[in-house]
């Protein structure tokens, strides 16, 4: 896949649904379960990895939703699923559900105030992954996607279109979301559904925002909310 077609394929991600997660905040997630609630050896650690971040290749085609997630996920269910790559790809859909609520109750539109309105529900995904981006080395996400994992062709996917989903994501956390908005805003190309002219006013925002204190409180207070969910599934 050559840098045109990883880019256009990266910028399919934004036109996910409004509340869902970008890949970062879910590996970041991921990340911290592991942390508090599994004793994992390191392949089993690579397909909870692998699991959390596989419902989302339904935007390149070819799998339908209905193939990848699941509706309702409690902390109960996931708990008791023992199969790793299932657990992880169960929490992506629990995440995704329970930010959508915390975006709901949060005020954070208001503090977004100079993002131009058009497709700002976008720009906060990009902005969560470019807060979250440096609170983590993703050495070993990078080094997990080198390889498919065989729970990927379980549910539909096929061999080619697994190992496009990882190039994808190979891409996409190697670099901040400012730092491809940037190159986007050098060749005056726009982000799929977002014109030239916005990927250029949000190269400047994303890392300007980004370093806002209350962006950061918006987006810390997030992730501790989450923790909370993972303290209380340790008890």
């Amino acid at each position: 896949m050559n840098l045109r077609k990883v880019i256009l394929t990266l910028a399919s991600l934004v036109t996910l649904e409004v509340y869902s997660a970008m890949p970062v905040f879910h590996a970041y997630i991921a990340e911290s379960w592991i942390e508090k609630l599994e004793k994992y050896d390191e392949p089993q650690k690579r397909a909870f990895m692998l699991g959390t971040l596989f419902p989302d290749i339904r935007y390149l085609g070819g799998i339908s939703r209905e193939q990848t997630h699941e509706e309702g996920i409690s902390l109960q269910v996931l708990l008791t699923t023992r199969d790793p790559f299932l657990k992880g790809k169960r929490l992506h859909c629990f995440v995704d559900e329970t930010r959508a609520r915390i975006v709901h109750e949060s005020q954070i539109f208001d503090i977004l105030k100079g993002v131009p309105e058009e497709h700002k529900d976008t720009f906060l995904k990009l902005l969560e992954d470019e807060v979250i981006y440096s609170e983590k080395s993703w050495n070993k996400t990078l080094e997990y996607l080198e390889d498919v994992e065989e729970r990927e062709l379980d549910f539909g996917a096929s061999i080619d279109l697994v190992n496009r989903w990882h190039r994808v994501l190979i891409m996409y956390f190697s670099v901040k979301p400012s730092e491809l908005l940037t190159s986007l805003s050098e060749k005056n190309q726009g982000y799929m559904h977002i014109p030239p002219q916005l990927v250029k006013v949000w190269s400047t925002l994303l890392p300007t925002l980004a370093s806002d204190e209350k962006v950061k409180n918006y987006v810390s207070l997030m992730l501790q909310e989450f923790t909370v969910f993972l303290q209380s599934a340790s008890l």
